[in-house]
């Protein structure tokens, strides 16, 4: 399903928009990739401090986490710990997404 909006008015309107990528959908993506030993590529995500700390989380518990710009890899060839440090997961609301 495509989103659209109708405008009316009396001023046409041209110009590009660019969507910036979602916080939210983002710090739940990351922790998700830790479910594969694939290679995982997450495009448009945004340049927040709430990334680059949950990809500290994850690579505390095994993974690889490239941040290049709007980009972020991801390789986990294995979880190998449970049990990310404190020091990390208290910096962070989102960290109880890799609990259980």
């Amino acid at each position: 399903m495509s989103a659209h909006y109708v405008i009316q008015g009396g001023r046409p309107l041209r110009g590009e928009v660019t969507v910036s990528g979602s916080k939210n959908a983002a710090l739940y993506t990351l922790p998700a990739a830790l479910l594969t030993s694939e290679p995982v590529t997450i495009r448009n995500v945004p340049r927040i401090a709430d990334i680059r700390e949950m990809a500290e989380i994850c690579e505390s518990v095994g993974s690889t986490v490239e941040i290049d710009g709007e980009t972020v890899r991801m390789v986990t060839p294995a979880v190998t710990s449970v049990a990310p440090p404190i020091e990390l997961v208290s910096k962070l609301r989102a960290s109880f997404l890799l609990m259980g």
